[in-house]
Parts: structure tokens; C-alpha cells; sequence
């Protein structure tokens, strides 16, 4: 965005351009991304209920947070939703990696739970606005 020159800048363009001024000059300082956010508790309580001992409860918790980062839950309900739509979008992929004999059936449930509890979480997200 170019600023005329008969045009003062905002408040907050000087604040924006400064911030990325900083940035910049000491890229070599700042670390390439951002660290790992940790298991919090919560997380690690739900993995031990959902994720079996041969399956690893660190990519459980990854699903977790990609769908939190995604969904960004500002209430309990909301949270408890997308806990909801992790727990079972990791049952599915359970059934597909077991190659169980009723897979198939496992699967199109799977599919139609996690696809309930993004249809709730998206209408509760929607009011919210």
C-alpha cells in the first residue's frame, strides 16, 4: 500500500511499519518458527483415554492442536466439540490403518460423527458473530 505524500500516515501504519522495521533488522536473531506448543494437560489426559499403548499419543495430541489452530474454541462447549472431532477422526484413521475387517463401516461412521460435530461447532461459532 502506497501513503501519498499529501496524505499523513495513521497511528497505526507508523506502529505497523516500525514493528516490521524491528523484524527485520534482526531477522538472524529471531528463531526461524515459533516453538512447539506443549501437551497441556488437558491434552495429555485425552490421549491416554483415546490412544492405544502401539499408537503414539504425541501425533493424537499434533491432530489436536492442528484442529484447535483451525477452529480456535473460545468456549467449553466449543472445545469439548473439536476434542470431540479429534477423538473421532482418530478412530478413523485407526480403522484404515488396522485395515479391519469391517473398516469400511467403521469408517463411514467415523466420518459421519466427526462430520456432526463440525457441523455443531460451526453453528455455535457462527452465533458468535
Amino acid at each position: 500500500m502506497r501513503v501519498s505524500p499529501n496524505k499523513p500516515r495513521s497511528a497505526k501504519q507508523i506502529a505497523v511499519s516500525r514493528a516490521n522495521g524491528v523484524r527485520l533488522r534482526n531477522h538472524h536473531i529471531l528463531p526461524a518458527r515459533a516453538p512447539r506448543p506443549r501437551r497441556t494437560p488437558r491434552h495429555q489426559e485425552l490421549a491416554r483415554t483415546v490412544v492405544l499403548q502401539d499408537e503414539s499419543s504425541e501425533r493424537f495430541c499434533e491432530l489436536l492442536r492442528a484442529l484447535e489452530a483451525t477452529y480456535l474454541p473460545e468456549s467449553e462447549l466449543e472445545t469439548l466439540l473439536v476434542e470431540s472431532m479429534a477423538v473421532t477422526k482418530w478412530m478413523q484413521l485407526r480403522a484404515v490403518a488396522a485395515h479391519m475387517r469391517d473398516g469400511n463401516r467403521v469408517e463411514a461412521d467415523c466420518e459421519r460423527q466427526y462430520d456432526r460435530g463440525l457441523a455443531r461447532l460451526l453453528e455455535l461459532q457462527s452465533n458468535r458473530f
